[in-house]
């Protein structure tokens, strides 16, 4: 059974995608991904993404299916249909795949809080909440992020530097 204990992640947007998510459910299990409705959330899809989970034997690998206009824009880059590990090595791959495979494991939600050192020496922070979602009700085979930076709606174009990002698991 899944109890989605997260409630407030001070957060507009976030608390909005995790109450679609919780409303998505029944049963106590987990939504699927025709469970999850465009048409429902028109005004979070800029700052949604779907990540696949790969199975490959014992190993788990998570690639962009869908990467929201808002996100794609904030970052500078669309990322749509890459696996994590052809775009991330290092510390960051280990923290992404950690996180990404407890919220596979656990099925149940997490709020990721992000610091972002860009490359102009700027400080960047923004919030995710990344929720499990299941083809048979049971197996994660996908996971539904909503990313929040902070300002309600960023203008088109308005990149962030590159850098370096770290994040801590909050819920």
């Amino acid at each position: 059974m899944v109890d989605g204990t997260i409630t407030d992640t001070d957060s507009a947007l976030l608390d909005a995608a995790l109450a679609y998510w919780n409303a998505s459910r029944s049963a106590g299990g987990l939504p699927s991904r025709d469970d999850i409705d465009p048409l429902d959330i028109p005004d979070l899809l800029p700052w949604i993404s779907l990540i696949d989970v790969v199975r490959e034997g014992a190993r788990m690998r998570f690639r962009s299916r869908l990467v929201g206009t808002g996100v794609c824009d904030r970052f500078g880059r669309d990322i749509t249909g890459a696996f994590a590990d052809e775009l991330y090595d290092g510390a960051y791959l280990r923290r992404l795949n950690e996180g990404y495979g407890a919220i596979v494991h656990g099925r149940q939600p997490q709020i990721w809080r992000c610091d972002v050192a860009a490359n102009d020496d700027g400080r960047r922070s923004y919030s995710r909440v990344v929720m499990p979602l299941s083809s048979d009700g049971e197996t994660v085979d996908m996971l539904f992020a909503a990313f929040d930076f902070g300002d309600p709606y960023p203008a088109p174009g308005r990149a962030w530097p590159q850098g370096q990002s770290t994040w801590r698991e909050v819920g």
